[in-house]
């Protein structure tokens, strides 16, 4: 079994106060880049997405809107397909929750 150090929070608040304002991924040397990455609302609809996004990009990270506008608070599905240093494509998926 492999353990790669990467990290998806399960919360954030975009508040604009500095602290937590985006979701994103966090890796070690492992993680090479990411290949895409989506966010969907509790009904199955694209909220955010991102593709070729370099590690540690927070530019990259979803800022807690959807079309334009202030997302709903409550839970999201994320799934993300990350390409590892051995060239390994890794696919993580989970929850998070956007507080306001």
């Amino acid at each position: 079994m492999d353990f790669y150090k990467i990290f998806f929070p399960t919360g954030f608040s975009p508040n604009d106060d500095g602290k937590n304002d985006r979701f994103g991924f966090y890796g070690g040397e492992e993680l090479q880049r990411i290949a895409s990455f989506h966010v969907y609302d509790r009904w199955g609809g694209l909220v955010w997405s991102a593709r070729d996004v370099q590690p540690g990009d927070e530019t990259a990270f979803w800022d807690g809107t959807a079309r334009s506008e202030p997302a709903a608070q409550g839970m999201y599905t994320y799934v993300a397909t990350l390409i590892l240093a051995d060239g390994r494509e890794h696919v993580r998926y989970g929850g998070v929750t956007l507080v306001r």
